[in-house]
This record gives C-alpha cells, sequence and structure tokens, in this order.
C-alpha cells in the first residue's frame, strides 16, 4: 500500500475567514505541488480529508490532478488535528489502494511515528503547509518513508 499524507495548505488568519480556509498564497503552493505529483505519475485511489475548510480545499485541488476523474476526496471522521491516530493506523493496516489523507497537525506527525515507531513520539517527520510524505507499508506490515515533497523544492 502507498499512502501519502499531506498537511493543508497556508490558510488565511482567522480574522480575515473564522473557517480558516486557504490563502492565496496557500491555493498556489497546493496546485505547485499539485502538478509536480501529476508530472511524475503520483495516483491514488482514495483522497481523505478532515472536513475543516483548508484540507477540504487542499484535498479538492490534489484529488482533481491525482484521481483523473475517478472521484473526489472524500471527508474522513477521525483526522482531525487532535483525534487518536490508533484507530486510523490499525484501519490502514488491512487497506489496500493507494490512499492520500489531507489533515493537520499535530494528528500527522502522530500518526507517521506510530507507524514507523510504533509509539507517537517522538515526531520524526516535519510537516510543512502544503507539504507531501509518500509511505509504504511492506509485506511484512512494516511503514518506510519513500519520499518528501514540499513547496518550496518546487
Amino acid at each position: 500500500m502507498h499512502l501519502l499524507l499531506v498537511r493543508h495548505g497556508i490558510p488565511l488568519p482567522r480574522e480575515e475567514d473564522p473557517q480558516k480556509g486557504l490563502s492565496d498564497k496557500g491555493r498556489r503552493e497546493v496546485k505547485k505541488v499539485a502538478s509536480h505529483l501529476k508530472k511524475t505519475g503520483v495516483t491514488v485511489d482514495a483522497v481523505w480529508e478532515s472536513g475543516k475548510k483548508r484540507a477540504t480545499q487542499t484535498a479538492e485541488i490534489l484529488a482533481s490532478s491525482l484521481m483523473a476523474g475517478r472521484g473526489t476526496a472524500a471527508e474522513k471522521p477521525g483526522i482531525a488535528p487532535n483525534d487518536p491516530v490508533e484507530k486510523l493506523a490499525e484501519e490502514l493496516s488491512g487497506r489496500s489502494g493507494d490512499l492520500m489523507i489531507v489533515g493537520h497537525l499535530p494528528f500527522l506527525s502522530r500518526l507517521v511515528s506510530l507507524l514507523l515507531l510504533g509509539k507517537e513520539a517522538p515526531d520524526v517527520v516535519v510537516f510543512q503547509p502544503g507539504g507531501v510524505v509518500s509511505m509504504d507499508r511492506y509485506g511484512d506490515g512494516k511503514w518506510a518513508i519513500r519520499w518528501m515533497v514540499v513547496p518550496s523544492m518546487l
């Protein structure tokens, strides 16, 4: 299984948008990442997002590039910033197909640590807004980081 974990793009300040949708810069950076992933041949079977406006907007941009008309992003309960990660990690252990999860900190950092180390701390990845961490699960059920990309690299 190939898993792509994405931190939402840069949001607007709460004073400007109480729901903290993507800023213009955040939207541009996510589009740049989506274009890069598409050019390199990355595709996914499903995109899950937290339901928060900034994650939904990020997921929509990425899904339109990487799912090639085969679907759209779907809200997934249980992946909000402070939700526990154990349930999702267990669900991933039995899942096949390539998946993208668009979410938030500290959830994404805790999930990566749990998958790699078997515990939620310490943080082993520093997620930047709009950044993607690619992970693979191998036949023995163990996970490894395959690659990372952040908007400032592109």
